[in-house]
C-alpha cells in the first residue's frame, strides 16, 4: 500500500519518527507519522519512504 501527497517534501532525517517509536515526529504538516508507524507495527510491514523536496512525499507498506 502507498501513501503520496504534493505536499513540500522533507529529508529523510525528518522521517525518524516511522522507525523509533521514542522519536518525536519533526514534520509541522502533512502526513499522520504516527498512524503510519503504528499501523506499519500492527500488520508487521515495512515502511519505505521516497521524498522529494517541493514535489511530495509517498509512503509504502510492504508486506
Amino acid at each position: 500500500m502507498s501513501i503520496t501527497d504534493n505536499g513540500p517534501g522533507a529529508t529523510l532525517d525528518q522521517f525518524k519518527a516511522l522507525y523509533d517509536d521514542k522519536e518525536v515526529v519533526g514534520i509541522k504538516t502533512g502526513l499522520g507519522l504516527h498512524l503510519i508507524r503504528d499501523l506499519a507495527k500492527a500488520i508487521d510491514c515495512e515502511i519505505l519512504v521516497d521524498s522529494k523536496i517541493n514535489e511530495g512525499t509517498t509512503i509504502i507498506l510492504k508486506l
